[in-house]
């Protein structure tokens, strides 16, 4: 039950959601607040697997407080390393290359100065691969930035360079908008419900990464 808890809270490859969600969808209200009832579905299945775990007979005469510090400290995460593991494996096995490339905690923010607009991007890349990768990104805005920008797709001018076993990159990138606009008009728009589009790409592959709206 652990186990089926840590898979139903991680993300789906290339998609911000996990599949917890793709179950159960998360819930917007008019205030610009968001609710996810799908994490309910692995809190409550964990908590059972948590429960069930320190009741082991094996356990009877521990302290219910270290067993459960054991399951929360090292099983789960050692169940999310495997499961990592396991994808760096399959990636290997598939002698897949920019495939193995995925984007996390990605987040985009705006700023202005001087009338000036810019709109901020950052984002960890995570190579599940074995190999280094080199390559370009791309980036679709949400709707609203780009009818306000005029700016439908950025692309990096910068090459970028992964060396595999699951190490991180860290990306930041901006753009910088001076429009006859009025500012407020998309600081007051809800850009940040709608999807973004990475694409990681170079001469022989390309990856799409979707980042679902809040």
């Amino acid at each position: 039950m652990l186990l089926l808890s840590v898979l139903l809270s991680y993300k789906i490859p290339h998609d911000s959601y996990s599949v917890a969600q793709y179950i159960i969808k998360p819930i917007r209200n008019e205030g610009g607040g968001v609710f996810y009832p799908s994490s309910l579905i692995p809190l409550t299945i964990g908590l059972i697997g948590i429960i069930e775990f320190v009741n082991l007979e094996r356990f009877a005469n521990k302290s219910k407080i270290l067993i459960t510090l054991l399951a929360l400290v090292i099983i789960i995460p050692l169940m999310k390393w495997s499961i990592d593991f396991t994808r760096t494996n399959y990636y290997w096995i598939r002698q897949d290359h920019l495939n193995a490339v995925d984007i996390e905690d990605p987040h985009i923010s705006l700023s202005s100065i001087n009338n000036k607009v810019t709109i901020n991007m950052a984002f960890d890349l995570k190579d599940y691969s074995r190999s280094k990768n080199e390559f370009k990104i791309r980036v679709y805005l949400p709707k609203s930035l780009s009818e306000f920008s005029g700016i439908k797709t950025y692309e990096s001018e910068k090459s970028y360079l992964t060396y595999g076993n699951r190490n991180k990159l860290s990306v930041d990138e901006s753009i910088v908008i001076d429009s006859n606009k009025d500012i407020n008009q998309i600081f007051d728009s809800k850009w940040y419900r709608e999807d973004v589009i990475y694409e990681l790409y170079n001469e022989d592959e390309v990856i799409r990464i979707i980042e679902h709206g809040q």
